[in-house]
């Protein structure tokens, strides 16, 4: 089954995706020894940590993933409007069906875009010019499929 994905960041679509990777967490594990058990340790939960995601698109006129890079960029060199952490957003990541169902959809916490680029230019290649942004983010949630998106 071929996929597409659709982006909304504040409610407004940012766009349709040919590949999404990176949907990953893990959760650090601390080993403990307690005098109770000497022979094996005790295993807890410690810090979790979420892979960057990695959007693909083919290049369009729509320039909200790069405003939204440079508005990251803005708030890190000091810049950007008030207030600075307005750069981090909410993302919502729908999987569509060839039939344009969502199958899937997932939520990005607090994310914002940490690299953006192009493919090398060739102006004598066929192949359409691809897009790249790569999203940190804070937390990821699998999400009930929304009803109307």
């Amino acid at each position: 089954m071929r996929s597409l994905f659709k982006v909304i960041v504040r409610g407004l679509t940012y766009g349709y995706f040919e590949g999404v990777s990176g949907l990953a967490g893990s959760v650090e594990v601390i080993e403990d020894r307690d005098g109770s058990s000497p022979l094996a340790p005790r295993k807890s939960p410690g810090l979790a940590s979420f892979d960057n995601v990695t959007l693909r698109q083919g290049m369009t006129t729509n320039t909200e993933l790069w405003d939204w890079w440079q508005e990251t960029y803005n708030a890190v060199r000091g810049t950007g409007s008030p207030p600075a952490e307005n750069f981090r957003r909410d993302v919502l990541i729908l999987q569509l069906d060839r039939a344009g169902n969502t199958v899937g959809s997932w939520k990005l916490l607090r994310a914002w875009v940490a690299h953006i680029s192009t493919e090398d230019w060739d102006a004598s290649a066929s192949e359409h010019q691809v897009l790249s942004a790569e999203l940190a983010h804070e937390g990821i949630e699998r999400v009930a499929v929304p009803s109307v998106v």
